[in-house]
């Protein structure tokens, strides 16, 4: 037959607040689910639109009897790029990679599951990878997987301005800031500029001069560079 097998496998997906209120799809318009084998080769991958998640909040597939590492990826189609998955492909080989460092505080950040069992911010350990089980007994596999933001936000906030008024806001620049991740959500090769023009505003003790955005993780090690220039430099 031609048709193809029955889902044995459920998935749901979750993003928890602090306070383990769901909000993931108040925080997702998309998601990319991928699967690999015990020796890293690819086996699986789908890419749900809202829609899909609309209907269900997670995904039904089929896989043969295994063991399987099970990587997601959410809100992708915004300002990132999968490499190519399918036959051939392997986990330590896959990676994705921020096309552009937005500004937009409106945009939604790229998120990455599973989720460690630690701090959001934690680098993803072997312990942590989601793996599942697909018996030659038949049945349903049902489990849960939890999705955690995958970007660092930036906040460049610039006080002991003499005014606001007639003064032209001045620009931060940032350069050395890593936009490649493997699978594994650990940094790869790859790093960006970021240049934008504060904005000011009144602070709690006088004016100052913001700008927020999203960048990939990076640990303390990472040689990033903050650099300010006057509103009139080029």
């Amino acid at each position: 037959s031609d048709c193809w097998p029955e889902p044995n496998v459920t998935l749901r997906f979750h993003y928890p607040d602090p306070d383990w209120n769901d909000l993931f799809l108040q925080k997702h318009t998309n998601a990319v689910l991928a699967g690999f084998d015990e020796t890293g080769r690819w086996v699986y991958s789908q890419t749900l639109k809202r829609g899909d998640l609309e209907q269900f909040t997670g995904h039904k597939f089929y896989l043969k009897p295994g063991r399987y590492r099970m990587v997601c990826w959410g809100n992708v189609e915004e300002h990132s790029q999968l490499s190519s998955l399918g036959k051939g492909s392997l986990f330590d080989d896959a990676f994705l990679t921020l096309e552009s460092i937005t500004p937009k505080r409106s945009s939604d950040p790229l998120m990455y599951a599973p989720r460690p069992a630690g701090l959001s911010t934690k680098v993803l350990d072997e312990n942590d990878a989601y793996w599942l089980t697909v018996t030659e007994t038949g049945g349903m596999h049902e489990g849960d997987i939890d999705f955690v933001s995958a970007n660092t936000r930036f906040q460049v906030i610039v006080r002991g301005l003499d005014r606001i008024d007639g003064t032209v806001a001045p620009d931060v620049e940032l350069d050395q800031l890593p936009v490649q991740y493997g699978f594994d959500r650990k940094l790869r090769g790859g790093t960006d500029t970021y240049r934008n023009t504060l904005a000011y505003t009144t602070g709690t003790k006088g004016p100052e001069a913001r700008a927020s955005f999203y960048s990939g993780h990076f640990t303390e090690d990472t040689p990033v560079t903050v650099k300010l220039f006057s509103g009139t430099d080029g």
